[in-house]
């Protein structure tokens, strides 16, 4: 029997996010720290405070995606609710992020085709219920992983194979 996740970093792992890097506030200048090495590839993305997934996204540029948010962070009160936060949260601490590349990012349901990107990125918004994320319609999956009743963590692992079994390794 697999070990219950008791964190949403426990999650992120047993799903096959790796540690990217984080974002550090330098004087008024952010960075990601180390700069980050990744191939532009269909990835979903998750920023995380920590141990609390705050925000998760997903790009098929990732590099120019992540750029994005260093760029906004001087007009952060105009964007977005995850550009707010991570301007509020950057001014005394650092904000992590994990990557997942998702690879075989188109499969087919009942003749339909249905992107795994978008798929896996919304199930982890549904699981999780990032609060950046700003949907808060979306039922959770999971009210949290050390309240997780036995029948919601296996439920949970069936989703995440069933995810695993439709993507090229």
């Amino acid at each position: 029997m697999s070990e219950v996740p008791r964190t949403q970093i426990d999650l992120l792992r047993q799903w096959r996010f790796q540690h990217l890097g984080c974002f550090r506030l330098y004087d008024t200048i952010c960075q990601i720290e180390p700069a980050p090495d990744l191939a532009n590839r269909d990835t979903v993305y998750a920023f995380v405070q920590g141990d609390r997934v705050m925000y998760v996204g997903s790009a098929d540029e990732p590099k120019r995606r992540l750029r994005d948010y260093i760029r906004s962070h001087a007009n952060a009160e105009k964007k977005r609710l995850v550009h707010r936060g991570l301007r509020e949260v950057l001014e005394g601490q650092h904000v992590d992020i994990w990557v997942r590349q998702i690879y075989g990012s188109i499969t087919v349901v009942d003749g339909l085709p249905v992107g795994m990107l978008l798929g896996v990125e919304d199930g982890i918004i549904k699981t999780l219920q990032p609060p950046w994320n700003g949907r808060g319609k979306a039922k959770p999956i999971l009210n949290s992983p050390s309240s997780a009743s036995q029948a919601e963590v296996a439920e949970l692992l069936r989703l995440v194979q069933e995810i695993r079994a439709q993507m090229v390794v």
